[in-house]
């Protein structure tokens, strides 16, 4: 054996037998009989090995003589080897030997349970297995070092494992223990993920939660799974696989909700309120305006609540007063803490000073307020008026009514679903904005705007340091409403390849022009009013370092006064923007690629590039171009604030 392991490198196929003699053997017991008994041994040993090739250049005969006379104590007549002589491996290879091995192994101590010296009682069921086996497993290692002390010496021993888990499943338990044995044939499928998730994380399988993670990324969403795995990923944590599984279910929802009617119309609807306010209102949500999102939510909500009587709910708006807003704010959001059970309130700093009013309307605070954590109470266990209240609050709170033309402004407000006093707050803040737009000398980039979150002020991040999608998802619910001058969300998305009317694929547009194109190809999104000026979303393809990357900057131009009651004509104009990227293709979910930026844009020249994951952005859209270009989009939900 020894000899095998220092084989050399460049024959593993072969050993070298030594070069001195082989030593004679002692005697032991009667001469006569060893001699006469073990004579003929070594030559139908020999005559097997030479039958199947395992033998070469080495007298078969001859050295059953030799063995012979050894065994009498006889070394005249012995074989000297040659340091030529070689012994050859069986043909079989390596893998196929361990594959053997492994079957017996699974066959002979898994199924048929031989010389098993542990019995494992789990969800009342015993499994006979083994020490051995088990203490390869960080789970089962724990518990053999505990059970290994109370052994019986040559005695066989029990352990029970306490599960609760309802995901957990014997056949789940099945493909862990026979992965124990070397049988690793079993698949993850659809119908076994939940389990064999649930039942690898318990017992620590990394290789397997890593099967599961990859089998995550293969998933085509549907309007029909998609709420299973959000429901499945938010009630159970088995660590970063299930996050992996929520993440990409989330931005299924927030990448399709718009183009999907069956999930818009049938799927969102029966989501707990909980999630759902938090997908609609959120910056990650793509959706082209305030406008747009406003009709969203209130179709959403008329499935929803398809059993509430609506004139209830504009009865309890019109109800409400504005004495609360009367220095111009809404009571601070109530923040829930799932740690702790309770509900505090909370008051962010005020860029404007004003200070913080006292909680006068309980719509907005206490339980209502917390609606949108995931750790509340199912839909059911809400009364109806709960759930009115929960729905006045999205459509206050998850909508920046300051950023929608006046046409579309008064369609809103005629609808009567959303309290009076907060279009009177966002009318002002419109006119705010106005006042600082105009107002501003030409040499100065900024109108002295702050944007204060509760995760930190956008202007301490670091350069290149992005709120990632899951940040932005899971984060602050309703925080613009927080903000004395909230920013402006717009989406945009960069088309994808043309079909002639003869189906033959025609001439790219956007997306896969700049994809293929060479370096410094790009393209301009279409441009949307904001704060007096034209602003548009421009991708180019760009080399660094040898390496594609796909290089996001903005476009401004003032507004003309045909499409804008203001323009604002200085040069240079400091802002802040961050941008959640979608790649499209199909059903399938890729992640979502933030980027982040505080810059200052110059008139009708592109701003410096936002910071992000550009080579990986254009990698992952090359692929999804490949498979299918005319299924690929590029979609962005932008938010954008000037400073």
């Amino acid at each position: 054996m020894a000899d095998i392991a220092t084989a050399p490198a460049s024959d593993p196929t072969t050993i070298s037998a030594p070069t001195s003699p082989v030593p004679p053997l002692p005697v032991h017991g009667r001469e006569s009989r060893d001699a006469k008994s073990l004579s003929g041994l070594p030559a139908v040993a020999m005559q097997r090995l030479s039958s199947s090739r395992r033998l070469s250049m080495i007298d078969a005969s001859k050295l059953n003589r030799t063995f012979t006379n050894i065994l009498k104590g006889d070394a005249t007549d012995a074989v000297t080897l040659d340091a030529k002589d070689t012994v050859q491996f069986s043909s079989t290879s390596l893998p196929d030997r361990m594959a053997v091995v492994c079957h017996g192994l699974h066959k002979h101590g898994f199924v048929d349970q031989l010389f098993s010296d542990i019995t494992v009682h789990i969800l009342g069921k015993d499994y006979n297995l083994h020490r051995i086996t088990l203490v390869n497993n960080p789970f089962f290692a724990i518990q053999m070092l505990q059970v290994h002390d109370n052994a019986p010496v040559n005695g066989k021993v029990d352990l029970t494992i306490e599960i609760d888990d309802p995901n957990i499943s014997h056949d789940a338990l099945r493909v862990v223990f026979s992965r124990l044995y070397g049988y690793f044939e079993d698949r993850v499928t659809t119908a076994n993920l939940p389990s064999l998730l649930a039942t690898a994380y318990f017992f620590q399988d990394a290789d397997l939660c890593e099967m599961c993670a990859d089998f995550i990324k293969t998933i085509q969403f549907t309007p029909e799974n998609s709420i299973f795995y959000l429901n499945y990923a938010s009630n159970f944590d088995y660590g970063e696989t299930t996050e992996l599984l929520l993440r990409h279910a989330l931005i299924f929802f927030c990448r399709e909700s718009v183009f999907n009617k069956e999930l818009a119309e049938e799927t969102l609807p029966k989501l707990e309120f909980s999630w759902l306010a938090r997908i609609l209102q959120s910056d990650a949500l793509y959706i082209s305006s305030e406008f747009a999102r406003f009709e969203f939510i209130e179709a959403v909500l008329r499935k929803k609540l398809a059993s509430l009587d609506l004139a209830a709910l504009k009865e309890t708006v019109s109800g409400m007063t504005n004495h609360v807003l009367a220095l111009g704010r809404l009571p601070p959001r109530a923040i829930w803490s799932a740690n702790e059970g309770d509900v505090t309130g909370s008051t962010p700093s005020s860029a404007a000073g004003s200070p913080a009013l006292p909680h006068g309307n309980v719509v907005f605070l206490g339980k209502l307020a917390a609606i949108t954590a995931p750790s509340l109470p199912n839909d059911s266990e809400l009364s109806i008026q709960d759930l009115t209240d929960a729905a006045i609050n999205l459509l206050a709170k998850g909508i920046i009514f300051a950023h929608i033309p006046r046409n579309q402004y008064d369609k809103v407000r005629a609808e009567t679903v959303v309290p009076g006093f907060v279009f009177d707050r966002h009318f002002r803040i419109h006119h705010d904005l106005i006042r600082l737009v105009e107002t501003c000398p030409k040499g100065i980039q900024k109108l002295g705007i702050s944007y204060h979150y509760d995760r930190k002020n956008v202007l301490s991040r670091k350069d290149g340091e992005a709120e990632t999608f899951w940040e932005n998802i899971m984060g602050t619910v309703y925080a613009h409403d927080l903000l004395e001058m909230p920013p402006f969300r717009f989406s945009v998305e960069f088309g994808r390849a043309i079909t002639g009317d003869s189906g033959k694929q025609g001439s790219t547009t956007g997306i896969m022009k700049v994809l293929k194109g060479a370096v410094g190809e790009n393209a301009v999104s279409k441009a949307v009013v904001y704060a007096g000026s034209l602003w548009s979303i421009r991708i180019e393809k760009q080399m660094v370092d040898g390496v594609s990357q796909l290089a996001l900057s903005l476009v401004r131009k003032p507004a003309s006064k045909d499409i804008s009651t203001y323009s604002d004509t200085r040069p240079e104009v400091s802002y802040w923007c961050k941008i959640i990227a979608y790649c499209h293709v199909s059903d399938h979910v890729t992640e979502a690629y933030a980027f982040e930026n505080i810059s200052v844009s110059t008139l009708s020249s592109p701003s410096s590039i936002l910071h992000g994951k550009h080579s990986e952005l254009f990698k992952e859209l090359y692929m999804c171009g490949s498979l299918d270009p005319n299924a690929t989009a590029l979609r962005f939900a932008v938010v954008l604030g000037v400073l």
